[in-house]
């Protein structure tokens, strides 16, 4: 029986909230959420992964660090 495996997308919102656990952040449903968008390429603020963390009181370098899995 082949194991389950986790889709690319679903694996770099597990990175990107992995970033944030290691800095000490609590992972819930809206750092998820942020995480889930891309990171800042191209796309409006509100629609990429770092202005939502940055909104959340994610440390600028911190959100940084987690975006570029997103």
């Amino acid at each position: 029986m082949p194991l389950a495996t986790a889709t690319p997308a679903s694996a770099n919102v597990a990175q990107c909230t992995g970033v944030l656990k290691s800095y000490g952040y609590d992972v819930g449903p809206k750092s998820k959420a942020a995480c889930s968008h891309p990171a800042l390429g191209g796309s409006a603020p509100q629609f990429n992964c770092y202005n939502p963390l940055l909104l959340l009181h994610v440390k600028v370098d911190h959100a940084m660090s987690a975006c570029s899995w997103a």
